[in-house]
């Protein structure tokens, strides 16, 4: 299957891990972007890691990364 055409699953789960793909997540905050690419929660020590990926060229790198940033901070 090429990799263009691979849709991953919303929920994967081991005994330690469970990764959420594009799912809203409840915060204890208001945040403009309730939906990153990917949250991954580890149940073993009871934390949560969000991780949003972006696709750029070099010549919009710097205003892909200001939006990053600017979205982690609201």
């Amino acid at each position: 299957m090429p990799r263009y055409k691979y849709e991953p699953e919303s929920v994967s789960e081991n005994c330690s891990c469970k990764l959420y793909c594009d799912r809203s997540v409840i915060a204890d905050r208001t945040a403009h972007t309730n939906t990153p690419h990917t949250v991954m929660l580890d149940i073993t020590i009871k934390a949560a890691s969000s991780i949003d990926v972006a696709i750029s060229n070099s010549h919009t790198l710097h205003s892909t990364t200001t939006h990053k940033l600017q979205n982690m901070q609201t």
